[in-house]
């Protein structure tokens, strides 16, 4: 297990419904700060908030989205598609 109370953000890969998400982790507490990105942005966008929130007590992720940095890619456009 990765040391999240280590002030440098640890990456870690966490699977769930059949993806693989790259996920920066850091601090511990038993508050959740879930820190999402939007596009074009990666999760180390977050890295300078993650002092303050580990400070504040909170266990602090990081997830990449579907396709950036070392998450998952979609096999085809097709798989990303809104049924209407």
């Amino acid at each position: 297990m990765p040391d999240v109370s280590s002030p440098n953000p640890v990456p870690q890969t966490i699977s769930g419904n059949g993806l693989e998400f790259e996920v920066l982790t850091s601090g511990h507490g038993d508050h959740l700060a879930l820190c999402l990105h939007g596009f074009p942005e990666v999760a180390q966008i977050w890295l300078p908030q993650f002092p303050l929130l580990r400070g504040l007590g909170y266990c602090v992720w990081a997830p990449n989205q579907r396709g950036y940095g070392r998450t998952s890619r979609p096999s085809t456009c097709r798989t990303t598609q809104l049924k209407t």
